[in-house]
């Protein structure tokens, strides 16, 4: 059973991120937040099982981009934490994948903060948080919310643009295998006559 869930109150949710969300994460010897202590509790709070060897993926190595993976994981642990997802029993494989995928690929596409501060990447982070745990926001069917997110997602855009360049490369060998083609026929029609 798909459950449906009211997207406004997640957004305002954002918008209302407590500082300590937003706070530095503990890596190497900067920042004030343990990552991994706080993904165990919203786990915990869920019910979702995890470990030791899953926890240590939040570790305290140091990384410019592991910070701003850090700090997205942050952002969408308050999310995690709303009543909504509290009353449901969700999956424990999608919560933990979307703690490691999902949100690494968005903090690859910018600042963790424009999660909280930008209305249309606001509206991704929820929307991504819905669609890895198999729920849809309230009044919207499958296919329209797969569409908005789908329009939204800046890693979809990614993978449309990477799409689309391969997909260039590859009729740019064509025309060029089809032109060397043409030149070695006319070429042999040449030397025949």
């Amino acid at each position: 059973m798909t459950h449906e869930i009211p997207l406004e109150p997640l957004l305002r949710r954002l918008t209302e991120t407590p500082p300590e969300f937003l706070a530095e994460p503990k890596l190497g010897p900067v920042g004030d937040v343990h990552v991994a202590a706080l993904v165990h509790d919203v786990l915990f709070g869920l019910n979702v099982s995890t470990d030791a060897t899953y926890l240590a993926t939040f570790g305290t190595d140091v990384g410019a981009t592991r910070r701003n993976s850090q700090k997205l994981v942050m952002i969408t642990a308050w999310v995690l934490s709303a009543p909504c997802f509290t009353a449901l029993t969700l999956d424990d494989t999608s919560v933990r994948d979307l703690f490691v995928n999902v949100v690494s690929a968005m903090a690859a596409q910018g600042r963790a903060d424009k999660y909280v501060y930008f209305p249309e990447r606001r509206e991704e982070l929820v929307r991504s948080v819905l669609a890895q745990l198999g729920c849809l926001p309230e009044g919207e069917s499958a296919a329209q919310a797969e569409d908005r997110l789908t329009r939204i997602s800046g890693t979809e855009r990614m993978r449309l643009i990477s799409a689309s360049r391969a997909a260039e490369a590859r009729a740019k060998e064509v025309r060029e295998a089809l032109a060397r083609k043409a030149a070695q026929e006319s070429a042999d029609k040449w030397t025949r006559e």
